[in-house]
């Protein structure tokens, strides 16, 4: 490993205040129409969708009626779909279409939440819960994935300081 050597780097500019960098990361991102939708699509996932697991124990507790165990089995369903998802995810061969692939996903997470919502089966709410925490795995993962392949190397960390 010490041997190795990678391609030679360019020289670093003059060091700017954070203000600046802040301000600097803000402009390319404004300025940049698909990194602010995907930004956007991204406050609307975290904002709307990724709550649901704050109200899992109410629906374990007083709708499920099922307890502890319920919640665990609910947790598990969710984090089944999640592995499901990043499986799916790592085996698209492309970035390309992804930005559709997250839409479609934001939709089916909707729909499957609303269904949720009205289920009062444990099992049917397990099964909701795995396409649930599939789509927002490829949500979540293929944002990221968008983010940085439509960043340029100078701005990438900055654009992902947003994420």
């Amino acid at each position: 490993m010490l041997v190795i050597r990678g391609p030679a780097q360019a020289r670093a500019r003059p060091p700017r205040s954070d203000l600046e960098e802040i301000r600097s990361g803000l402009a390319y991102v404004w300025s940049r129409r698909a990194i602010r939708l995907t930004l956007l699509m991204l406050g609307l996932v975290s904002a709307c969708g990724v709550q649901f697991m704050v109200l899992l124990p109410i629906f374990a507790e007083d709708i499920l009626a099922s307890g502890s165990v319920g919640m665990g089995l609910l947790m598990g369903a969710a984090g089944a779909g999640a592995t499901a998802g990043a499986l799916l995810l790592a085996a698209r061969p492309v970035a390309a279409g992804l930005d559709r692939l997250v839409t479609r996903t934001m939709i089916g997470s909707g729909a499957c939440l609303a269904a949720f919502a009205f289920s009062r089966s444990l099992w049917l709410s397990c099964a909701i819960l795995v396409f649930v925490g599939m789509a927002m795995m490829v949500q979540l993962s293929g944002i990221n994935a968008r983010l940085q392949d439509l960043a340029e190397d100078a701005y990438r960390g900055r654009v992902m300081g947003y994420y």
